[in-house]
């Protein structure tokens, strides 16, 4: 990964992906332990230390997340939906 200079392997990181996001469909604290399962298994399955890589890329990527939601959310507004 270009940011923390991380080596995965794509499988790996289409696991990470996968798992993070089934989990995330638990309602109430879903949120919660997908971010927990997306720190342990980014260090298990990367070569990122807990601190500052992991940080650094669960954080960088719940900001993209929350930035697309909510393009996504004024375009269906916009649109009427």
């Amino acid at each position: 990964l270009k940011i923390t200079k991380v080596e995965g392997t794509f499988p790996g990181m289409l696991l990470i992906a996968a798992v993070t996001m089934l989990v995330d469909l638990i309602p109430g604290i879903g949120w919660l332990l997908s971010l927990i399962a997306l720190y342990f298994m980014l260090h298990k399955w990367t070569s990122a230390e807990f601190w500052p890589d992991s940080v650094i890329l669960v954080v960088v990527a719940w900001v993209v997340r929350y930035v697309a939601f909510l393009l996504m959310a004024a375009v269906l507004l916009k649109i009427g939906v």
